[in-house]
């Protein structure tokens, strides 16, 4: 999975307990986070199934190439019957998605979680 959302990194959070039952769900998720050195977060687990990995780099734009070069080392340690890629969003997940499925074939979905039909995300989009 690949995110930009930092709550997942906080085990209370609702999102975390979500990836804890994905994990569960699915045998085992690997969740790539696009974030900045300056959050600090750090790799690590929620469960003995879910596994987090922030980029932490020092640009927004070299988010997405450590996110892939961090996605194609999970995927080269991994397989257990059925691999598949999701992505976050549209933007820049769905990049690093693309590039991941371009190196390894295996299934890939964007999500698309705004209210496209919301005017405070057309407003500010536009």
């Amino acid at each position: 999975m690949v995110s930009a959302d930092k709550n997942i990194f906080n085990p209370k959070s609702e999102v975390a307990r979500r990836m804890i039952e994905y994990g569960e769900t699915f045998g085992e998720l690997h969740i790539i986070v696009l974030s900045d050195v300056t959050q600090k977060l750090v790799a690590g687990s929620l469960s003995k199934k879910v596994f987090m990995y922030p980029t932490n780099t020092q640009h927004r734009l070299l988010c997405v190439l450590s996110a892939i070069k961090i996605g194609k080392k999970i995927l080269s340690n991994i397989y257990f019957g059925q691999t598949a890629i999701t992505v976050q969003d549209p933007f820049e997940p769905a990049f690093v998605g693309l590039a991941l499925r371009q190196k390894t074939k295996y299934p890939h979905q964007i999500q698309l979680q705004p209210d496209l039909n919301n005017k405070n995300f057309l407003d500010s989009t536009i």
